[in-house]
Parts: structure tokens; sequence; C-alpha cells
């Protein structure tokens, strides 16, 4: 992966990682999830946040990789395959929650939109940077 590529998903990591930070404030649904979810806290551990800092590179390297792959170079085909993606793999195994686990259909929403909009931004950001 060229030193470009790297920054450019390295850069979508972190508005990918900013971007729950924001959605799970308590300004927007940080106290709906909470209560929705049972969780008593949203203070992650060190370990948590690097780990999961870890997974969003990883998506977004394979975001890359597929933008790559597809030839998307416009920012209509990088928010079309980010889109494709969370509906094909979010959307659809995040239902499992609803249909099995029995969680509410507000924590299922609360929850994929925010992977969406995190998609959705890292669709743009490697669409464009090229």
């Amino acid at each position: 992966m060229a030193m470009t590529r790297l920054l450019a998903v390295l850069v979508a990591s972190i508005v990918g990682y900013l971007i729950p930070m924001l959605w799970y404030s308590k300004s927007l649904f940080g106290t709906s999830w909470l209560k929705l979810s049972g969780q008593k806290s949203m203070k992650p551990s060190g370990s948590v946040i690097l780990v999961g800092f870890i997974v969003t590179v990883i998506f977004n390297a394979v975001l890359a990789l597929l933008i790559t792959l597809t030839g998307a170079t416009a920012l209509e085909e990088g928010i079309g395959l980010a889109f494709l993606l969370w509906i094909g793999f979010i959307f659809t195994s995040k239902m499992d929650s609803v249909l099995y686990e029995k969680k509410s259909i507000k924590l299922y929403w609360i929850v994929t939109i925010q992977y969406l909009l995190s998609m959705i931004a890292g669709g743009i950001i490697l669409t464009l940077w090229q």
C-alpha cells in the first residue's frame, strides 16, 4: 500500500473513530444507548480503545482495497460502496440482535446508523484521497 494510501487509511480511521465518540455522547445518543443496551457506563478501558481503533484501521484498510479493486474515484462511488457494504453486512448482521437477542429496534438503529455514518466518511475520504 502506498504511503499516501496508508495516510488516507489512518485519517479515515481517526474520523471513523471520532464519529462514534460524538454519536454516543450525552448530547446525542449516549444516554439512550446506555439505557437500551443495559450498560452502566461508557468509560472504556485503554485496551478497549486501542483494540477498537485497530479494528477501525483494519476496516478502513479493507475498504481502501475494495475502492481500489472497484476503481471507484468519484465521491458518489465511495459513498455507494460504503452504503452497499453497510446494507450487506452491518444492516443485516446487526439485525440478529433484534431477532435473536431481543434487543430493541431503537438500539439497533442507533448502532447501525452510526456504522453507516462512519463507513460513508471512510468511503468519501478513501475515494477522494487517491
